[in-house]
C-alpha cells in the first residue's frame, strides 16, 4: 500500500495508516479552444522568414456614370492594401527534481507532458482572444456610451442588430448555410449565420434575448459546432472561459457582475467568413491544429546540472494571428 504526503512521512499509529494515495490522477478542466472555427488557417514553410505578407485588391466604388459617345472612360488603378503580421515562438516548461522523478509514485513527468497539452490549447485560445477583442470597430452597451468607463448593462436585441447590420454593409459573408426544418418536435430551422465569440459567463444574458434558441433546439443536431450555446437571428454564438472580460473597468453597479464594485466589461465579437488568418509553422500539429508541439524529456547532466539534480519537460511553438479585414470584425463591451 503506497504511502505518501507531500514528500514527507506521513503520521499514523500501530492500528492506523495515516494516508492511502491513490495514484489515478483527478480530472482537470479540457481546454476549450472556439475561436479556430472562424479563422482561415495558412501553414508558413520553415525558414521563410519571420512574417507573413497577405494582399488585397481593394473593389472600388461604383461609378454609374455612362460612356460618353465614341469616348472611353478613364481607366482605374488597381488599390492594393497589404496586411502582414509576425509569426511568434512560445515556449512552456515544468521542472522538478531528479528524485521526484525516481521517487514519487504519481509519475510526475508523465502528468508534466500531460498537463501541457490543456495548457497550450489555452494559450492559444487566449492568444487569439486578445487580437480578436481589440477589434477596431467597437460599439458599447447602449448608443448613449462611448467609453468603456460607462458599461453598465447587459447586450440586448438591438446592439446585436445593429453589429449584424455593419457586417452586411460592409459585404461580409456568412459562415453557415441554411440548417433546414424538420418534423421534429421542439426544433427550429437555422439561418445562415455569422458567427459571435463570447465569454461562458454571458450565457444567462443570451438566454434572456427576445428569440434566442439553444444549440438543443435546432433541426438537425448533427450540425451543432463544438462550444456553440445557440443561435439569433443570423448569429451562432460560442463560449468559453478563455474569453476573459476587462474586469472591473466598467461604470458602478449592484447588480450586475463587478470587481471592486465596478462592471466588469464583457467583449462580444463578431465575425464574418474571412475576417482573419492563424498561422503556424509547416510541421506536426500533434496537440490542436497548428500548435508544432515538440514536447522534450531534458534528463541528462550536464554542465549546469552536473549530477542531474533536475528533470525539465519543455515545448515551444508557433503561432500568428491576424485580422484580414476589419469591416468583417465587429465587437461590442457590454456588462
Amino acid at each position: 500500500m503506497a504511502q505518501y504526503q507531500n514528500g514527507t512521512t506521513p503520521t499514523f499509529t500501530t492500528n492506523e495508516i495515516d494516508h492511502y494515495l491513490v495514484s489515478e490522477l483527478l480530472e482537470t478542466g479540457d481546454a476549450t479552444v472556439a475561436l479556430n472555427n472562424g479563422l482561415d488557417s495558412v501553414k508558413m514553410q520553415r525558414n521563410g522568414g519571420h512574417t507573413a505578407l497577405f494582399t488585397r485588391f481593394e473593389i472600388p466604388a461604383v461609378d454609374t456614370n455612362f460612356a460618353p459617345d465614341g469616348q472611353s472612360k478613364a481607366s482605374r488603378q488597381l488599390v492594393q492594401t497589404p496586411y502582414q503580421v509576425r509569426i511568434r515562438q512560445y515556449q512552456e516548461s515544468f521542472e522538478m527534481s531528479k528524485q521526484a522523478d525516481d521517487l514519487n509514485p504519481l509519475k510526475i513527468v508523465d502528468a508534466a507532458k500531460e498537463t501541457l497539452k490543456p495548457l497550450i490549447a489555452r494559450t492559444r485560445e487566449r492568444v487569439r482572444w486578445n487580437v480578436a477583442k481589440a477589434a477596431t470597430n467597437v460599439l458599447y452597451d447602449t448608443a448613449a456610451h462611448t467609453l468603456r468607463s460607462q458599461v453598465n448593462s447587459p447586450i440586448s436585441t438591438g446592439r446585436l442588430r445593429r453589429m449584424t447590420r455593419f457586417l452586411r454593409d460592409n459585404y461580409g459573408v456568412h459562415y453557415s448555410e441554411i440548417i433546414s426544418a424538420t418534423d421534429k418536435i421542439g426544433t427550429r430551422p437555422i439561418e445562415p449565420a455569422y458567427f459571435a465569440y463570447v465569454s461562458s459567463t454571458m450565457d444567462s444574458d443570451l438566454r434572456n434575448l427576445p428569440g434566442f434558441d439553444v444549440a438543443a433546439n435546432y433541426s438537425d443536431s448533427n450540425k451543432k459546432m463544438t462550444y456553440e450555446i445557440g443561435s439569433w437571428e443570423d448569429v451562432r454564438f460560442f463560449a468559453s472561459p478563455e474569453f476573459v472580460p476587462y474586469a472591473g473597468e466598467g461604470a458602478a453597479s449592484s447588480t450586475m457582475v463587478t470587481t471592486n464594485g465596478l462592471c466588469d466589461v464583457y467583449p462580444l465579437v463578431i465575425t464574418a467568413k474571412h475576417w482573419g488568418k492563424q498561422l503556424a509553422l509547416q510541421g506536426e500539429a500533434k496537440y490542436g491544429e497548428g500548435s508544432n508541439l515538440k514536447a522534450r524529456i531534458l534528463d541528462q547532466a550536464d554542465k549546469s546540472d552536473v549530477n542531474n539534480a533536475k528533470v525539465v519537460v519543455a515545448t515551444e511553438w508557433y503561432d500568428g494571428i491576424l485580422i484580414t479585414n476589419p469591416l468583417w470584425c465587429v465587437c461590442a463591451e457590454v456588462a
